[in-house]
């Protein structure tokens, strides 16, 4: 899929960007390009959310994709969050994904941030997997009837997303995370979870 003018525009402006390519389109199409990682949320407090997450983490001595701040398209119509683009990476190994987890329940500020949404919104069932989608309703029920639960206990700032390619390892010292659209307060078990 080709980027619109205006974005490829956006992209060669900036330094380190390039000519945009889709990396992907699940919850928000994520665009990459040279040095940098674009991605369209439908609100402007969806991008500024995740900067602000990135930021909180960073603070608490996280390793994090640099937030880069914000943009809006020409049309008016959602927000581009901008991020340095990861060198090449692989999912990190489970003790640096625990360590860094731990780093951040245990060490960043939970003051002033949303609760993360522990029950995201449905999906339609892809085509190839109406069965399996079928087949894992009653799993569904007993995850909605447990997040329930999971409001009583204690929250910190949670990922909310901790699963390998959202935590993923660069090199030395330690994993780093992206994504952080459903980060929040939240209980520390839904990260492990």
């Amino acid at each position: 899929m080709d980027a619109p003018g205006w974005l490829v525009d956006e992209f060669t402006s900036r330094p380190g960007g390039d000519v945009p390519s889709l990396l992907r389109n699940v919850s928000a199409p994520v665009w990459v390009g040279g040095h940098l990682v674009a991605k369209m949320h439908p609100t402007p407090g969806q991008a500024r959310h995740e900067q602000l997450l990135a930021l909180r983490f960073q603070s608490a001595f996280n390793r994090v994709t640099a937030p880069l701040g914000v943009s809006a398209p020409p049309d008016g119509t959602g927000m581009l969050s901008w991020w340095l683009r990861l060198p090449d990476h692989v999912p990190a190994a489970p003790a640096k994904v625990v360590r860094w987890l731990r780093t951040a329940h245990d060490n960043t500020p939970t003051a002033g941030l949303p609760a993360a949404p522990l029950v995201v919104p449905p999906r339609p069932p892809h085509p190839d997997a109406t069965a399996l989608h079928e087949a894992l309703a009653p799993w569904r029920r007993k995850a909605l009837e447990a997040a329930q639960d999971l409001t009583a206990l204690p929250a910190v700032v949670i990922h909310g997303d901790a699963n390998p390619t959202n935590i993923v390892d660069c090199g030395p010292p330690s994993a780093v995370a992206l994504d952080f659209g459903l980060s929040g307060r939240g209980p520390r078990i839904y990260d492990l979870a």
